[in-house]
């Protein structure tokens, strides 16, 4: 898609989003933002914000999920949904080759600026607790094998009967919401839910607001970057695991 994207549609930038994804530059339009990136570069990397469920599940998820994580640490846990990831948007081009799994990698134009993030991308994987339910169920259907940790324990949750189980453990009532704003682990953030108040007044122009909280990404850049050191060794890890395996066979 990305190759037709180039050959078949004139595009200029292409980014392999997710449909529980939005993206967003910090204090400009997205559109603003790519027009600026230097011509040697071919790749740029958006940080992904993951938004948190609530237990009261009713009504649009746009005006409902108004606070993300702010971790002041990576969540290494291979288990859970909100790891800090980076997701990648490239110039067009007919050679492109897209990483399987989630586009979290370009070939074929270079690499990104190491640590040079200038897009976010608000992440909504839990919007209600029938959605979370049917998302999980579709996607180790769809994978089969080598599920990823938290997929792996969706199913396994499912299998046991306990179907909603993970998103119990996600999900937070008005209480936890407070404390984990009062300790700074969340912060509320209102760009994509004024986005669409902007298009619902039939206004598209774009607006900066406070809730686009610039100050924390090179925080945030950080926190991926410390998470990819414990990724690494993880791979390593599992290297060596399989190495024993295949030198301890006869």
């Amino acid at each position: 898609m990305s190759r037709i994207a180039a050959t078949d549609h004139d595009a200029d930038w292409v980014i392999p989003c997710d449909a529980d994804e939005f993206w967003m530059a910090r204090g400009s339009s997205l559109k603003e933002a790519l027009a600026a990136v230097p011509d040697r570069v071919g790749v740029v990397c958006g940080l992904l914000r993951n938004f948190v469920p609530l237990r009261d599940d009713g009504g649009w998820f746009v005006e409902r999920l108004t606070v993300r994580l702010a971790g002041s640490a990576p969540i290494n846990d291979p288990a859970t949904p909100f790891r800090p990831v980076v997701k990648v948007g490239h110039r067009a081009s007919p050679e492109v080759v897209i990483s399987s799994g989630g586009a979290h990698r370009v070939f074929g134009l270079g690499e990104a600026p190491s640590g040079w993030y200038p897009l976010d991308v608000l992440h909504f994987p839990f919007r209600s607790r029938e959605q979370s339910a049917r998302k999980y169920r579709k996607t180790w259907t769809g994978w089969q094998s080598n599920l990823r940790g938290d997929l792996a324990r969706a199913r396994q949750v499912a299998d046991e009967g306990r179907s909603e189980a993970m998103w119990d453990r996600v999900a937070l009532d008005d209480a936890e919401l407070r404390t984990g704003v009062d300790a700074g682990a969340l912060v509320a953030d209102l760009r994509l839910r004024d986005a669409f108040r902007r298009i619902r007044d039939d206004d598209g122009t774009y607006a900066a607001t406070e809730s686009a909280d610039p100050g924390t990404d090179a925080f945030g850049a950080a926190v991926f970057s410390e998470a990819e050191v414990v990724r690494l060794q993880r791979w390593l890890d599992e290297v060596h695991r399989r190495v024993a395996l295949v030198e301890g066979r006869p």
